[in-house]
């Protein structure tokens, strides 16, 4: 069903913007 889609859209969003702020706050301690 179109929420499924919704949630999964949702989750990997979610994972997306947390891995990327997690390497940008890696890279940052590293400089």
């Amino acid at each position: 069903s179109i929420v499924i889609i919704l949630w999964v859209t949702l989750a990997a969003f979610v994972g997306f913007l947390f891995l990327t702020l997690n390497l940008m706050s890696l890279t940052g301690k590293l400089t």
